[in-house]
This record gives structure tokens, C-alpha cells and sequence, in this order.
């Protein structure tokens, strides 16, 4: 085989192997890629399933209410209360006595009967001094 004839040789295969180590590549990373996209996908999924998180506060609407027993608009009522609250909490700059009392309010409440109660007395009197 003459010198020119091997080298257009060796450069054939060189091509070819070239091409199989590309494809290989490829194919190897459209893999990894999908592999690493499909559990993002999932999450992402997932999380969009899951409801939103509640408040402290409008959680102890709920609590309250299963306590005492309410109707769906008492509920609603209970949920705008704790709205226009909280905004007039962050107009007075009281947001942080609001949290403590919203907080201390779904920690200690309890139900005793038909009556809710909490053990909030010192963080309710931060807060209505606060606002006032």
C-alpha cells in the first residue's frame, strides 16, 4: 500500500471513529440531560399539587372554628379580620407584635369544649398598645 493511499487510510477511520465518539457523546449527554431534567419536572409537579401554606393566623381561624363551630362565612369573616389586621399591624409598623401574638395564638390555643382559649395575655397587650 503506498504512503498516500494509507494515510487517506488512516484518515478514513480517524473520521469514522470520529463520528462514533460523537454520537456516542451525544446520545451519552441527551441522556444525562433528561435524566437530570426528569426529577426537576417531578418536583416541579409535585409542588404545584401541594396546597399553599397557611398563616399561623388563619390557621387559628380554622382551629377556632372546628372548636366552636362556625359557618363558611363566619370563616371568611374570621380570614378578612386577620387580613385587615395584618395591614393595619404593617401601617402602624406593629408587624412584629402582630407575628408574636399570631404565633403565641396557634402554639397555646386549645379547646375546651366549645370554647377556644389561649394563653396570649401579655403578647394581645403588646399589640393593642401598639396599635393605639
Amino acid at each position: 500500500m503506498t504512503t498516500a493511499r494509507c494515510h487517506a487510510k488512516n484518515v478514513e477511520i480517524e473520521r469514522r471513529v470520529a463520528r462514533v465518539a460523537l454520537f456516542w457523546y451525544a446520545r451519552t449527554m441527551k441522556n444525562l440531560l433528561l435524566s437530570s431534567i426528569r426529577p426537576l419536572f417531578l418536583l416541579g409537579f409535585l409542588t404545584a399539587a401541594l396546597p399553599a401554606c397557611r398563616t399561623d393566623a388563619e390557621a387559628v381561624c380554622d382551629l377556632k372554628c372546628e372548636c366552636e363551630g362556625c359557618s363558611v362565612s363566619q370563616l371568611d369573616d374570621c380570614y378578612r379580620h386577620i387580613d385587615n389586621e395584618g395591614i393595619e399591624a404593617d401601617r402602624r409598623g406593629c408587624v412584629d407584635y402582630w407575628d408574636e401574638l399570631q404565633a403565641c395564638e396557634y402554639d397555646t390555643g386549645r379547646c375546651g369544649g366549645a370554647d377556644w382559649s389561649t394563653s396570649c395575655k401579655n403578647e394581645k397587650e403588646r399589640w393593642d398598645n401598639c396599635r393605639k
